[in-house]
């Protein structure tokens, strides 16, 4: 929690509203969800939202804010999401997998690098002798 909030410049009890903060936003988003997947109508929907985004950009942390826009350019593909089921989370992987393939190794993001062989599923195991050291290996 050090690299968001700077407790020497801060006074004790502003952690405390810090978290508070963050926990009424998340559990405005989830009211939001939940409206949401129970089918209600979109006044009751639409109050739901306004009150999660109002919540979150009235904060003054920006990770919150940030969440509250991403929600808020997204809702249309969430709010699809939950009344079909459907998502195009698997065409988007698969495209991901398109475009960091294309580059060269040097490139790719360090979490996208593909690697061939064995050693990425199953990691080679020692041989009994290496775990138990060099008085296992004497015959």
């Amino acid at each position: 929690m050090n690299q968001f909030f700077d407790h020497e410049s801060h006074p004790a009890g502003a952690f405390h509203v810090l978290l508070r903060t963050v926990d009424i936003a998340k559990e405005n988003l989830r009211t939001l969800l939940t409206v949401a997947r129970t089918g209600a109508d979109r006044h009751q929907v639409g109050h739901a939202r306004w009150k999660f985004l109002t919540w979150c950009a009235d904060s003054d942390i920006p990770e919150v804010r940030t969440l509250a826009a991403t929600v808020d350019r997204w809702w249309p593909e969430i709010a699809a999401f939950i009344e079909t089921g459907y998502s195009n989370a698997k065409s988007e992987g698969i495209n991901r997998v398109i475009n960091h393939t294309s580059k060269p190794r040097d490139q790719m993001p360090h979490d996208f690098q593909i690697r061939s062989g064995r050693e990425h599923h199953q990691p080679r195991r020692k041989q009994p002798s290496a775990l138990l050291g060099p008085a296992a290996r004497c015959h």
